[in-house]
């Protein structure tokens, strides 16, 4: 079980937020991802370095366990993933903060059902992923249906954003990254989508609190 650790990185997360809305001002609204408060100049660094110096209280707590036989159960991984989508903000670099994040939930995901205990861990890892999913689904929704203006009952529509028929999926995200990275003003009906995006910002913040409670 980690404890100084999962201090660590609570205070990172903290200090990251602290920085972007007093320091930086550069989070355009609040609660949001984790990511998103880590833009600014000075917030980025903290969230980056921040993320870096948790080796530290992972070495402590001895957990940096080789050889590989002992990955899967050590947090080293999901360590090394938090680092890389840190140190590669999705403004910049999406496909690398994308496959971080992603790989960060499979390596917990690895770790309930290889370690042990799957029984009563596996619940928890559920209701992670699907919180996470579930927001990601529900950002594209508002944007798609609130703020391009599309009919719920145009079944087309659907089709055109999973399959990205016209770069209607990449119009999606770039959407939603401008209000979320360059401020509210971006959004065509800031008083519906804003509070929808908070409380994916929230969702996001539990699903990665249940991944963490499971080491």
């Amino acid at each position: 079980m980690l404890l100084y650790s999962k201090y660590h990185a609570a205070l990172v997360v903290l200090l990251t937020w602290l920085a972007g809305l007093f320091v930086d001002r550069s989070v355009p609204y609040f609660p949001i991802e984790i990511s998103r408060t880590g833009a600014g100049p000075v917030s980025n660094q903290v969230f980056k370095w921040g993320a870096l110096s948790i080796i530290a209280s992972l070495w402590w707590e001895n957990k940096i366990q080789w050889p590989s036989v002992h990955l899967v159960e050590s947090p080293i991984l999901v360590w090394a993933c938090i680092v890389v989508a840190a140190w590669f903000p999705d403004e910049t670099h999406f496909f690398i903060h994308a496959v971080a994040v992603c790989a960060m939930v499979a390596c917990v995901v690895f770790n309930v059902v290889l370690v042990g205990d799957m029984q009563r861990r596996l619940p928890i890892v559920l209701c992670a992923v699907g919180l996470e999913g579930t927001a990601i689904l529900i950002k594209g929704f508002v944007v798609l249906f609130t703020e391009f203006d599309n009919s719920l009952f145009d079944f087309w529509i659907y089709w055109k954003a999973i399959f990205n028929v016209g770069g209607l999926r990449d119009e999606i995200v770039l959407h939603s990254m401008n209000i979320m990275f360059k401020g509210v003003d971006y959004a065509i009906v800031p008083q519906l989508t804003v509070p929808v995006l908070r409380v994916t910002g929230v969702m996001q913040w539990i699903a990665f609190y249940l991944m963490m409670c499971l080491y």
